[in-house]
């Protein structure tokens, strides 16, 4: 007699495992099969269905797979737009699971590099983008293992708009600051401080060896606000020759990959993301990809023998192999982990820090 395995019964948001069958939801012509599980929770008397703490939660399009297209297209460079018309659905369907897929790239790394210590020297330079409108630029700041290629932790900072501009740009530029003020001159020098002080603490040296580019904020950062921390700064002009050769390499590898694979980030782009938050969850998305899911390099490397097997996670040993689609987004992230930092909580809800958005404050005088 053919003996069927039984499924195992998911778990409850609450922690337990305490789940016993309740029966099955109504038939609907969108649900895959038809109908779903449902549990009830012995221990909190919660009722849900089957898939309450996977991705596809309350996602009714019949296709299990879309999400996983959603992404590979997005990572083509590909806008949400053209998304939607290849995959035959709506703009809304494509943005909602980009954000849900972005929420739980964040906690993935957050979860995997809980006890990460960094052995190794780091880059840290900031990727110039513009949400909203190119009145409103802004910095991505990275923090990348120069050996490694590990991206480790990247924060925001907003800038003011510098560079010349026309006549009649001049004049919307001071009817937006004179209707929401201007943003803090001193935003990226407050984002330096904060990636550098909680990364400090996974050194497994006393001293952190950073290197960046002779950005005067950079320095102003290390050298008044970060006085108490031993760092070892290293710098290089950002006008020398981007190769192999240069000591930031890692963070201008990372800069040209993310440019070609995520049209929100490539150069004269109409497909910018509207809002500053939602630039960072593209970030976070393409954080997961380069660091778990794709190898160092595609080619061979002289140098580097294994870095076209092996991904950033692997040569620091947090992973054995590359990393696929079901292993990192099988679970949805409903809430961010109380011990992740304030700035990536406000990433993980689609919004910036409060202390770089626009404020009356720092208004022209």
């Amino acid at each position: 007699m053919l003996v069927h395995e039984e499924r195992p019964r998911p778990g409850c948001l609450c922690g337990s495992n305490r789940c016993v069958s309740k029966g099955y939801s109504r038939p609907l012509l969108c649900l895959i099969g038809g109908t779903r599980r449902r549990y009830r929770c012995l221990d909190c008397q919660r009722s849900f269905t089957e898939t309450l703490c996977r991705m596809n939660f309350r996602f009714k399009k019949a296709d299990p797979a879309l999400s996983a297209k959603i992404l590979s297209l997005h990572f083509h460079g590909t806008s949400n737009r053209a998304i939607a018309r290849t995959l035959n659905v709506s703009e809304h369907a494509v943005r909602i699971r980009l954000w849900h897929l972005a929420r739980r790239a964040l906690q993935f790394h957050h979860d995997v590099t809980r006890h990460l210590k960094i052995k190794e020297s780091v880059c840290y330079d900031g990727l110039e983008n513009f949400a909203g409108s190119q009145y409103d630029p802004n910095n991505i700041n990275q923090l990348i293992g120069r050996d490694s290629l590990f991206i480790y932790d990247f924060n925001f900072s907003s800038l003011n708009r510098k560079g010349y501009i026309s006549p009649w740009q001049k004049k919307r530029l001071a009817e937006l600051e004179r209707e929401h003020g201007r943003y803090n001159p001193k935003s990226v020098r407050i984002a330096t401080a904060r990636i550098l002080a909680r990364n400090y603490r996974r050194c497994e040296t006393y001293v952190m060896r950073l290197l960046s580019d002779q950005h005067f904020h950079y320095r102003h950062a290390i050298r008044r606000d970060l006085r108490s921390v031993p760092i070892e700064h290293i710098t290089i002009s950002s006008k020398a020759c981007r190769n192999f050769q240069n000591i930031l390499f890692s963070v201008n590898h990372a800069d040209l990959l993310v440019r070609q694979r995520l049209a929100a980030f490539a150069r004269e782009t109409i497909a910018f993301s509207k809002r500053p938050g939602q630039m960072c969850q593209r970030y976070a998305l393409f954080l997961v990809q380069k660091n778990y899911m794709l190898p160092q390099f595609t080619k061979r490397h002289v140098r580097r023998p294994k870095a076209h097997l092996q991904s950033p996670a692997q040569h620091l040993g947090l992973t054995s192999r590359l990393l696929n689609f079901t292993d990192i987004f099988s679970k949805r992230s409903e809430e961010a982990s109380p011990d992740m930092n304030r700035e990536w909580r406000s990433f993980h809800a689609g919004e910036i820090p409060i202390e770089h958005r626009r404020h009356h404050l720092f208004r022209r005088t």
